[in-house]
């Protein structure tokens, strides 16, 4: 113990002069470093524009209005990174599977893809659709990374290693770090390996990729994500510390410009802190938009200003020359195989062992309505298929078929949807189907079905024409419920209102692009089914 007599000892003003001497110092020190640390409250904004694109489908040629397509895609961004001094390049996923331009392994886009200077890409469901081996080979000759945090790869011997939950990009001296994330549906939707693994729980494989680059001092975070808007909304309101979201998947246009425009853009939703996080999305599904968010981030990495909107790939809009020429020599290739015959999976020759015409596909149940609605309903596991007569130009002859007689027959590029429907609303659609079956013209509407049979009466007034509707359970029909909810299966002109058909979308009580063309799912049905045979069936009876 010290004496008292010690303490109470004055210390001499020299070496109390001293003391203040070193506080003051260490006080000016701590000062010093905590202005350091600090933001000047002078420095300028960083601005960058994220230039993005999702669920392109192979659409590289222009739609049949003139819109669209991978050459105008080309010459507007390459404008953008003319003209803007920062922009991050992204695509949402789903560059594969759409229209015929696909290749496997969606091999087309390679180049295409590394002329543009992408930044990063997350995995679409469709980028599974060839097999884990041609997604790899995709991977390997791409310049840029393939991002997705719920996708767990490590068992993979194809895709090990080559797959990252995130990937950190350096624009204009700034690090963005980029999270991507695949919709979990993907494992059933369409043929990854039995040895990937897909997480549903998006928010907690987004903050513990967020913590990773924290720890790295990466402050500015975008999600790359492919698994729809609703559920970019939710995961927004679920995370901290994320900045955007940059979408895709449910093909959903956002802007302030456009009528099709779900909601504006940005759509801005407060994180669990608070904190806006800016979502973004480019349609999708037809290559008619690409997206551009104009941000500037304070120097603490806070985004204090978003703006931009979706580009509209209008016809008025020049062709990149080099991009369109390289695309019309892929489309003249892919034409001069379309003479071909299908082929089984034993490489036989598929064939048809009777005519299935097309002549009555507007009035009547048909064989080659038959066999395009059970092809449906068996890709897409539903309960139901409906397509319009108007969808199917042309019947197939008894003999070999060729590639060119299924794009004769089916020559648009929709692709397959499944939906759930009360029973209610599936009546709705057979009644609007029959709408105009007593008049000479819009008779596109009347509907070959799968799954399903009905009786209708054309002399019953309009609304009332449907006698009865019965749906197949197991190995026999039973009656339709109204109140029950069914999987349905049709094409994406259907879930678009054409022919009038709204009640599809507007009535649905869920939804899901699975992206096939109907064409080549109707082709892979007659390999699968070789020699396949026309039979009439009853499923529709007057």
């Amino acid at each position: 113990m010290i004496p008292d007599e010690t303490l109470k000892r004055p210390v001499p003003r020299d070496q109390g002069r001293g003391l203040k001497k070193v506080l003051a110092l260490a006080a000016t020190i701590a000062l010093l470093a905590s202005l350091l640390a600090q933001p000047k409250p002078d420095a300028k904004p960083f601005k960058v524009s994220i230039v993005h694109t999702n669920d392109w489908h192979a659409n590289h040629q222009p739609q049949r209005k003139g819109d669209g397509g991978s050459a105008r895609q080309t010459s507007v961004i390459k404008r953008i990174k003319a003209e803007v001094k920062n922009v991050l390049l992204l695509d949402a996923g789903d560059r594969f599977t759409g229209t015929i331009l696909h290749q496997k392994g969606g091999q087309e886009n390679v180049p295409l893809m590394n002329a543009l200077g992408f930044h990063a890409m997350t995995l679409g469901n469709h980028e599974f659709d060839d097999g884990d081996e041609q997604l790899a080979l995709f991977a390997k000759r791409v310049a840029f990374p393939l991002v997705s945090a719920n996708v767990d790869v490590s068992k993979s011997p194809d895709l090990r290693d080559l797959i990252k939950p995130y990937a950190i990009i350096e624009v204009g001296g700034q690090k963005f770090g980029v999270i991507g994330l695949t919709t979990a549906n993907a494992k059933t939707n369409s043929r990854p390996g039995k040895n990937l693994e897909f997480d549903r729980d998006y928010a907690a494989r987004v903050q513990a990729a967020v913590a990773e680059l924290d720890r790295a001092g990466v402050n500015k975070i975008v999600v790359l994500s492919h698994i729809g808007f609703d559920e970019d909304q939710k995961l927004a309101a679920q995370v901290s510390k994320v900045d955007v979201i940059v979408g895709g998947h449910s093909h959903t246009v956002l802007s302030n410009l456009y009528k099709e425009a779900k909601a504006v853009y940005p759509v801005s939703v407060l994180d669990k802190d608070g904190k806006p996080v800016y979502i973004v999305q480019a349609g999708g599904g037809d290559g008619r938009f690409i997206g551009k968010l104009d941000l500037e981030f304070n120097v603490a990495g806070h985004v204090v200003k978003a703006g931009g909107d979706c580009i509209h790939l209008s016809s008025f809009i020049p062709q990149d020359v080099e991009t369109q020429t390289g695309i019309d020599k892929m489309q003249k290739d892919i034409d001069s195989s379309l003479t071909k015959p299908i082929l089984t999976a034993d490489g036989k020759i598929a064939e048809a062992a009777d005519d299935f015409p097309g002549d009555k596909v507007r009035s009547e149940e048909t064989a080659i309505g038959d066999l395009a609605t059970d092809a449906l309903r068996k890709r897409a596991a539903a309960d139901i298929a409906i397509i319009n007569g108007g969808s199917i130009r042309a019947g197939l002859a008894a003999g070999q078929v060729t590639r060119a007689a299924v794009r004769g027959a089916f020559p648009y590029d929709n692709t397959l949807h499944l939906v759930r429907l009360k029973g209610s609303v599936i009546i709705e659609a057979i009644e609007h189907g029959l709408s105009t079956f007593t008049v000479e013209s819009d008779k596109g509407r009347f509907l070959q079905v799968s799954g399903m049979q009905f009786t209708f009466d054309p002399k019953q007034p309009v609304g009332r024409r449907v006698l009865r509707v019965e749906v197949l359970s197991g190995n026999q029909f039973e009656a339709l419920d109204p109140a029950r909810i069914y999987k349905v299966a049709f094409d994406s002109f259907l879930w678009g209102g054409g022919d009038d058909f709204t009640m599809l979308s507007r009535k649905a009580e869920a939804a899901e692009d699975l992206g096939y063309p109907v064409r080549d799912i109707v082709e892979q049905f007659i390999a699968d089914h070789s020699p396949v045979r026309a039979r009439i069936e009853g499923r529709i009876k007057r």
